[in-house]
């Protein structure tokens, strides 16, 4: 096959087995403890207990890593909607999430 006849893939594409699949945005695993520290550094200065936000970092977290970027800052402006966190720290969580991103 010619170079000209060959498919092209996206850079946003993975190429597998003659197959095409569409990266993600998603938590970068390898720095996951870094994205804990910072995280749990939010969520302390917030002023909610620890029993409280426990379990919405391990949502988070879950959610960035297997779901990606995307559902995890929705699931973010929900709680923000529903009035557990104020917009200072859903900003703060969303940043810090950007920051930690990488397409998988």
């Amino acid at each position: 096959m010619t170079r000209r006849n060959q498919k092209r893939f996206s850079p946003r594409t993975q190429r597998t087995n003659n197959t095409e699949q569409r990266l993600a945005k998603m938590l970068d695993v390898r720095r996951l403890s870094y994205f804990r520290y910072d995280a749990t550094e939010i969520l302390n200065s917030s002023g909610i207990e620890e029993k409280v936000w426990t379990p919405i970092l391990a949502s988070i977290v879950t959610k960035a890593s297997r779901l990606g970027i995307k559902d995890a800052n929705e699931y973010i402006q929900k709680l923000e909607k529903d009035e557990i966190l104020d917009i200072e720290i859903t900003q703060s969580l969303i940043r810090l999430l950007d920051r930690y991103k990488r397409w998988r």
